[in-house]
């Protein structure tokens, strides 16, 4: 079995869920919301307790696919202008430690998925403006796991995540399977 680590970025709250799979069979393994507060410090130092811990899933975990929300401008409004600059700077940071693991762990088949949230909620069969009990019922669904296991917005939204990167990933790898039969022929 493939593991694999998703994350839902946010400065607040980041979402994270790990699972493991193998062509359509697939498990979700563990959920968590790391979370930080205005009183912990600059954006910056928020930031670093942030990293600490994906560090620490990471380590503990040892996945060989990461997923990362990509997040893409949504709205005009000035707050949201701060929020969305604030989100995107973590997803980036959370891509680039997933991409710097993922090299590290070199020759061992890793692979780094950034995807929007279009993508994420068509994985799951889900499309337009989705509520996020809808999101997290469908996780639950899809991965046949149990309803508290998912505990937070965050957390669905992240293995909503996982669902999407794994399909991704299966994907990949047969693609890269036809590959390799032709170029021996």
């Amino acid at each position: 079995m493939t593991t694999a680590v998703a994350f839902d970025p946010g400065l607040r709250r980041l979402g994270v869920a790990v699972g493991s799979f193998s062509g359509a069979r697939r498990k979700l393994d563990y959920t968590t919301t790391i979370e930080t507060k205005i009183g912990d410090g600059s954006d910056l130092e928020r930031m670093d307790l942030i990293v600490d811990q994906v560090l620490d899933v990471i380590q503990r975990f040892n996945p060989e696919v990461f997923g990362v929300e990509d997040y893409v401008w949504q709205s005009k409004e000035r707050s949201a202008n701060r929020e969305f600059y604030r989100v995107s700077r973590v997803a980036h940071v959370i891509e680039g430690i997933a991409r710097r693991e993922a090299w590290s762990m070199r020759p061992r088949a890793t692979r780094v998925f950034a995807l929007p949230k279009n993508t994420i909620n068509l994985a799951l069969g889900l499309s337009g403006k989705v509520p996020k009990k809808r999101v997290m019922e469908a996780v639950a669904r899809y991965f046949g796991a149990p309803f508290h296991m998912i505990q937070d917005e965050h957390q669905g939204d992240a293995a909503a995540m996982l669902w999407a990167t794994m399909s991704r990933a299966s994907h990949a790898s047969q693609i890269q399977k036809l590959i390799g039969r032709s170029s021996s022929r």
